[in-house]
């Protein structure tokens, strides 16, 4: 997929898809201005700390793992475009 672009040409910010961890898919945000999120116990892979890009070579989100504080981690999304988070 190729990352949206705004009237600036900046591009939006993409997670990784949480199924198969390699995928790029647009963060989501609804109507006024509020990201989507999806609650998860566990994705079924391991997470690259190299962030995985679209065609364009646009990075993907990352962060920093809640273990160690230190390690990138990739932001995983669901199909829809929710930010997962862990209840």
């Amino acid at each position: 997929m190729e990352t949206p672009r705004d009237n600036n040409f900046v591009p939006v910010r993409m997670g990784i898809l949480c199924t198969d961890g390699v995928t790029p898919v647009p963060i989501a945000v609804d109507a006024t201005g509020n990201m989507k999120v999806d609650t998860v116990s566990t994705i079924s892979f391991s997470p690259t700390e190299v962030a995985p890009r679209d065609e364009n070579h646009v990075p993907t989100w990352m962060g920093v793992s809640s273990d160690d504080g230190v390690t990138p981690v990739p932001i995983y999304v669901n199909a829809d475009g929710a930010v997962l988070i862990d209840q």
